[in-house]
């Protein structure tokens, strides 16, 4: 990732997805010391992808969609919570770059998605609903909507982003509490 990041995507793509699916292995493994390595590789990964903008988009076409439903998978698993400060860097990264205008060719089929017209609109409704389909006994349509929006203010620095998932996931928690049943 550091010394020979190119060749990365010189392999064969069967082979790269084995790769970025073991970097998901390890960021959902139970032992801290795993997920965070697999964490700090993704990031890795990402910050190395921003000077390659014709790899970026590949890659960004092909896994975007997956890194984020993965990283909102430990995000949201209580078990994970030792990597939050690397999976909310991660997040940001990740939606820094579609704001930015990264994959510039679109992750969606416009004749499924009327009213889509770019990623930007396309990637918060992606969020929106795996975050309803994931939560939505436990937080309003307007909480949820009104936090994915948040996500993609670019006036956000590191701290408030991290705070922003972290009052997300307090909200999570608080309604869901069934510790005093």
């Amino acid at each position: 990732n550091q010394k020979c990041f190119r060749a990365f995507f010189q392999i064969p793509g069967d082979v790269f997805k084995v790769v970025i699916d073991s970097m998901v292995w390890a960021i959902k493994h139970r032992e801290r010391n795993i997920a965070d390595t697999g964490l700090t590789i993704v990031l890795e990964m990402l910050r190395n992808l921003d000077g390659l903008a014709d790899i970026a988009q590949q890659f960004y076409s092909q896994f975007l969609l997956s890194l984020l439903h993965e990283i909102f998978s430990v995000l949201t698993d209580k078990e994970h919570e030792p990597g939050f400060k690397l999976q909310c860097e991660i997040l940001q990264h990740m939606v820094s770059r579609v704001e930015g205008g990264l994959p510039a060719a679109p992750l969606f089929n416009a004749a499924e998605h009327p009213g889509v017209t770019d990623n930007r609109q396309f990637i918060r409704a992606h969020l929106l609903k795996m975050l309803t389909d994931g939560f939505s006994e436990r937080m309003t349509a307007s909480q949820l909507q009104e936090f994915v929006a948040s996500l993609f203010d670019p006036a956000k620095d590191k701290a408030a982003f991290q705070t922003l998932l972290r009052d997300f996931l307090v909200s999570l928690r608080e309604y869901n509490c069934d510790q005093w049943t």
